[in-house]
């Protein structure tokens, strides 16, 4: 179903405003250990939302289990987080000042189609464990694991109307969430053009902002690395969940005196990757997330095979049992220059090239033209003598 956004922004009161906790047993009796229910309560269900996340969004099953850890992490990070106190001034003019933390108030939070279930914990859990009410703003194209977010919560014992879920497309109810004065934080994932846009409405209305948004990671490979170390880094950075990840690390930069080896080394690795139905638990590249998307990962392998050689992969597979979407053709494609910046693609494919010592890359701490030629990175590893870093 999809709210009206308009009605939404506009009933004109905020759900459960800020410092909601104080009313309730959730938070403040035992700080931490409650958000730490919602934990034992997702992991609970761990079997049925995999298999909504992976029907929903072509994950391979194995892949979309991910979210409980959050709601951990942030209970210790709150349990942990003091406040502040400060003596200031001499003799006889002594004052006392302190930082006491209170909710913010509303949290805005719109969410990718990309592990949707996962970035979906990643926003939650911090607003939850500060106190905060929160709107949540899936992804259009994602919308089925989200609907077990009111049973979580519930079961966890937090309130009715502390966590509202808003489905619809982002010009109308993300924008409409973005404006409504009665949300002072935004937290946002997705692409950097819309988290301009964002930026803009919350720098005009004073409003907090957090942004995730895109980028082109690279992985710089040096010709003393652990070969096995470095090729084990980059087809999980690729070709792991489908390489619909802002983190993937589908542009590959090789020292030359590695390359022809890196290269033949990784198209195998590559060539033994197992495309299939997302259900399979043996699958480890599944469909992608929208016919859109596979649309748009298509033209790139397109170009791929006009603009760079193809060392293996390619080929379309389509599997419809699961999701609408296919594998465009998962590979590896080797450019004759490293400098190559284009935007992130989401999709399960390497870019591979080269560069020479005497190339500013090979001083990682002052690599950021070549390495960071992309609009915003997201990401970057380096793998030589001295591990992964």
């Amino acid at each position: 179903m999809y709210a009206s956004a308009q009605r939404t922004a506009s009933d004109g009161h905020p759900p459960a405003s800020g410092g909601w906790a104080a009313r309730c047993r959730f938070r403040v009796s035992r700080p931490g250990a409650s958000v730490r229910e919602v934990a034992d309560a997702v992991e609970d269900r761990h079997d049925r939302l995999a298999a909504y996340e992976s029907y929903g969004s072509g994950l391979p099953i194995g892949q979309a289990r991910r979210a409980a850890e959050n709601f951990r992490h942030f209970a210790g990070v709150i349990t942990a987080f003091g406040e502040d106190a400060f003596r200031q001034g001499g003799a006889g003019e002594e004052q006392l000042s302190y930082v006491i933390r209170r909710p913010a108030g509303v949290a805005g939070l719109i969410t990718p189609w990309n592990t949707p279930f996962m970035l979906q914990s990643w926003k939650l859990a911090p607003a939850l464990a500060a106190g905060c009410a929160a709107v949540l703003k899936p992804s259009e194209w994602t919308p089925l694991s989200a609907s077990l977010w009111p049973e979580i919560l519930t079961s966890s014992g937090v309130p009715a109307g502390v966590v509202n879920i808003v489905h619809g497309t982002g010009p109308e109810a993300g924008q409409s969430l973005v404006d409504h004065p009665g949300a002072p934080l935004v937290s946002f994932t997705g692409s950097t053009a819309t988290g301009r846009r964002i930026l803009r409405s919350c720098a005009e209305r004073l409003k907090a902002a957090s942004m995730e948004l895109g980028g082109k990671s690279p992985v710089v490979v040096f010709a003393d690395a652990d070969v096995e170390a470095a090729l084990d880094t980059v087809v999980f950075g690729a070709f792991s969940l489908n390489g619909e990840r802002c983190t993937a690390g589908s542009r590959v930069l090789v020292e030359s005196p590695l390359y022809e080896e890196f290269t033949r080394r990784l198209a195998d690795r590559a060539a033994r990757i197992r495309v299939g139905p997302s259900s399979d638990p043996a699958t480890e590249v599944g469909p992608l997330v929208h016919a859109d998307h596979y649309r748009r990962v298509l033209e790139y392998t397109r170009t791929g095979r006009e603009e760079a050689r193809l060392v293996v992969g390619g080929r379309v597979e389509i599997y419809t049992s699961d999701c609408c979407t296919g594998d465009p053709g998962h590979g590896t494609y080797r450019w004759n220059v490293h400098d190559d910046r284009r935007r992130d693609f989401w999709g399960n494919a390497v870019i591979e090239s080269w560069y020479k010592e005497a190339s500013p890359v090979h001083d990682l701490g002052g690599a950021v033209r070549p390495v960071s030629g992309g609009p915003l990175e997201e990401s970057s590893a380096r793998v030589g003598a001295d591990g992964l870093g």
